[in-house]
């Protein structure tokens, strides 16, 4: 294999120099190689033919990177550029048959490099070729300094023909070697060659965006099980596949998952789930449309969208001994502003939110039967809602010590609520770290409180302890069981508002709920590596809060209220598991005081706190 890349790089650029090759295999800590004049390392590789490539491509380095020296910091595309076009045709001479595509294969294209390219100039993140080395973010170095520069130079051989693309490359070998030519020297020699104006070509390398000469025509429409980007320039792909779900009321839920997600992304996006339930016997399901504009001033992107859903939350049987559901619907309009970074290689995303909740609610109203004079539900009208939601926020990727900041804007029928929310993560110089939330929220009232506007807003008081289903009172988390007060299901929470993890439902004065301000502290950390023989996802929590009402002269609690304990957490977040351990002297006392209450209280050992998916950071990475 090494004879091989010396002999076809001497044939096509010109004679290696040197008396010595080798080729080393050591653990370099990651996957592929690197190059030193004359002698290359490697890494364990997959299979034979990787292992061709991966000595090809390091090897050839010695022609640019070594012999005509380049600057690589002020120009990689010099380097690692040409030399990925040498190594495509490397390629394409001693492995012409393509090997069978296997069924995931054959839904994206063989270019994978040219597509996500493309999904980096669509998003508008991509860099020039002619970008120095320390100025590229870390995925459009791998994309653009290897392979678009790689591309580039296709297109530079085809617009010369390739017989004169050969004899100016092996002019400028033998006229630069050991001398570090810069872009420059290299377009002046090409353009002397051939005799060519390449200054066209050449203006490319400070462009973004993909190259030119692709598809622009009219795109089909076409369906796909699953996804499909295989076909991403010709064909715009509506996607399908089943949807299963369940929960306590509907049941089992089967239907359709209906999309257009792909890479690149498109300006209109949509997705459906459309789902029968099995249990209350009526079309459920979500979805989202949403179109986006790529500004390029001031904002990275600016999206408009509306979102839907509909699911049963209460179930219950009539004096007819007939099943009767209750549930919501919710439609959502939503403007988001995500602010663009000076630089790419910025790590924080800001943006700015816009919803509105429109939500319609039908429970149940209780009648009494004559017959037996049992009181039985039966479906009650639906009420509607509605509310307004401005967000801030503001977070930074980065790898040490990571943040994010919310500052939230509620309003709604005669009230107003206000919620700032920052973490904050301390990496350990060892491993693990801790996770520090605060949390603090602002309730007033619109026009005054009267005894009315208490109950109709009691739902959107902030207040410390578990939040249940019940009271996500925009819908936004998803709960197996909403209205459940026993069961697995009922042990389901949220993080929100105080976020004390214990549930206080048969207690009202000890949820630390206030219609006037609630503040919190939560922290959870990772525990010592060498503690167990094998590394466990445990943590340690302790969530520390106060309210408004308990630094009142009658307080019915302690002005300061804490849960500590132990946390199992799983799937990289998704599930974390809760189990209070040590709490405050009112949460103690009162989960003792009677035998069904402390029933109650075993319980409570163990919660779940389900939280959503950041789509956007799983595509980003």
């Amino acid at each position: 294999m090494t004879k091989d890349a010396i002999h076809f790089r001497s044939r096509l650029i010109g004679e290696y120099p040197y008396n010595v090759v080798s080729v080393v295999e050591t653990n370099t800590g990651f996957d592929g190689g690197m190059e030193y004049p004359t002698i290359t390392n490697i890494g364990p590789v997959k299979d034979t033919q990787t292992l061709d490539f991966v000595i090809e491509h390091e090897v050839g380095h010695n022609w640019f990177y070594g012999i005509l020296a380049n600057n690589e910091r002020d120009h990689p595309w010099m380097d690692e550029g040409i030399n990925s076009y040498y190594g495509n045709r490397y390629k394409e001479w001693k492995y012409p048959n393509k090997p069978a595509r296997g069924w995931f294969e054959s839904k994206i294209p063989e270019d994978q490099t040219a597509l996500i390219l493309a999904a980096l100039a669509k998003e508008k993140k991509d860099q020039p070729i002619n970008t120095p080395s320390a100025a590229f973010t870390e995925d459009n170095y791998a994309v653009i300094a290897y392979a678009k520069a790689a591309s580039w130079m296709k297109q530079l051989e085809q617009t010369i023909g390739q017989p004169a693309f050969d004899a100016a490359m092996q002019q400028y070998y033998q006229q630069w070697k050991f001398k570090h030519p810069a872009p420059e020297d290299f377009q002046r020699l090409m353009q002397q060659q051939t005799g060519k104006d390449l200054s066209a070509s050449f203006r490319l390398l400070d462009t973004t965006g993909v190259l030119p000469g692709g598809y622009t025509g009219p795109k089909k429409i076409r369906p796909a099980f699953l996804f499909s980007m295989k076909d991403y320039e010709k064909v715009n792909y509506v996607n399908f596949l089943p949807a299963i779900g369940y929960n306590m009321y509907d049941k089992f839920m089967l239907g359709l998952v209906l999309h257009n997600i792909s890479m690149p992304s498109h300006n209109f996006q949509f997705i459906a789930v459309p789902v029968y339930a099995t249990g209350s016997k009526q079309i459920n399901g979500i979805g989202n449309i949403s179109y986006t504009w790529h500004p390029n001033k001031h904002f990275q992107s600016i999206e408009l969208g509306l979102t839907g859903a509909r699911f049963s939350t209460l179930e219950g049987t009539d004096s007819n001994a007939t099943k009767v559901f209750g549930g919501f619907h919710k439609v959502v309009p939503s403007l988001r502003f995500t602010f663009k970074n000076k630089s790419l290689l910025s790590t924080v995303e800001k943006w700015i939110e816009w919803k509105t909740y429109l939500i319609g609610e039908k429970g149940f109203k209780y009648v009494t039967d004559s017959d037996d004079s049992m009181t039985y539900p039966a479906p009650g009208v639906t009420r509607n809602r509605y509310l307004n939601q401005l967000t801030f926020n503001i977070t930074d990727y980065r790898k040490l010590y990571p943040y994010d900041v919310q500052i939230q804007l509620q309003q709604g029928d005669g009230f107003y609520r206000a919620n700032a929310t920052g973490y904050y993560f301390f990496n350990y110089a060892k491993g693990g770290g801790m996770q520090v939330r605060l949390f603090a929220a602002k309730f007033g009232y619109i026009g005054g409180k009267t005894s009315e506007k208490l109950g109709r807003t009691f739902l959107y008081q902030p207040k410390l302890t578990a939040v249940r289903g019940d009271e996500d009172y925009t819908y936004s988390n998803y709960f197996i069981g909403r209205s459940e007060f026993d069961g697995a299901a009922s042990q389901q929470i949220m993080m929100r508002d105080g976020g004390l993890k214990l549930r206080t439902d048969l207690f009202a004065g000890l949820q630390g709920r206030s219609d006037n301000w609630v503040a919190s502290a939560n922290f959870n950390t990772t525990l010592p590596q060498k503690l167990f023989p094998v590394k466990l996802p445990i943590r340690i929590f302790l969530d520390l809060g106060t309210y408004a009402e308990a630094w009142k002269k009658d307080a019915e609690t302690s002005r300061f209220l804490y849960v500590a304990g132990l946390q199992l957490t799983l799937f990289k977040d998704l599930l974390n598991v809760y189990a209070p351990l040590f709490y405050s002297k009112e949460f103690r006392d009162n989960l003792k005081t009677t035998p069904e209450v402390n029933t109650f209280g075993k319980r409570l050992s163990f919660s779940f706190d389900i939280q959503r998916f950041n789509l956007r950071k799983i595509i980003g990475h």
